[in-house]
């Protein structure tokens, strides 16, 4: 059974930056390179969630061909996976606030 996708609020503002930053280099086309992505990270979180990298509470899976990982923690008993942050690589993991 896939676990339930959740976005908390400070990952959609993170989500939504990146894909302004990607727009405005005038390229739509990598908008949507950056988004689809996403969607297949996503897509990978719902089947395997506990494939990825773990520290603590909170696990961490890179988004392909971009220098973003999601931070997210797994909710087991209810069957979600709850993305924290949508993190760029190049930010200074101390920032990394939840």
């Amino acid at each position: 059974m896939p676990y339930n996708i959740l976005i908390e609020p400070k990952a959609k503002n993170e989500l939504i930056d990146a894909c302004q930053y990607y727009s405005s280099l005038d390229s739509e086309t990598l908008v949507d390179k950056f988004l689809n992505a996403f969607q297949d990270t996503l897509s990978i979180l719902e089947k395997h969630p506990f494939f990825e990298i773990k520290t603590g509470n909170f696990r961490m899976i890179m988004i392909s061909k971009f220098p973003y990982a999601l931070i997210f923690e797994i909710i087991e008993k209810d069957k979600i996976v709850k993305i924290l942050s949508v993190f760029h690589l190049a930010q200074d993991p101390e920032k990394i606030k939840f």
